[in-house]
């Protein structure tokens, strides 16, 4: 089997497997708490590590492209529509220099013909 089917394949059960335990563990926090807004705090107190990881990733390529930085947040909030937003990085919507620095030519185009 090839590279990309064995990618596929373990990453659909593990994108199923992500979406599971998140529920789940959703679901045990509110049955130990009985209160909506505790559960989401506990939620986002015990995946604050990747969250915080995920936006400094998102921080760290916003400076690299030269992006201005509006605003971090690590603190959760509910969306209209009851989904949670764990954290956040308001930034500038970035120039075409910076679009094009953040979205390199395939590397088919890079190849030179003699």
């Amino acid at each position: 089997m090839g590279p990309l089917i064995w990618f596929i394949a373990t990453l659909v059960p593990l994108l199923v497997l992500v979406r599971w335990v998140h529920q789940h563990l959703l679901e045990l926090t509110f049955l130990l708490t009985a209160h909506k807004e505790s559960t989401i705090y506990i939620y986002a107190v015990l995946l604050l590590p990747g969250v915080a990881l995920h936006e400094l990733s998102h921080y760290i390529a916003a400076i690299f492209l030269g992006v201005r930085v509006y605003q971090v947040s690590l603190r959760p909030t509910v969306r209209r529509d009851r989904s949670v937003r764990l954290g956040f990085v308001r930034m500038r919507q970035p120039d075409a220099g910076s679009r094009s620095r953040s979205n390199p030519p395939p590397p088919f185009l890079a190849v030179g013909y003699k």
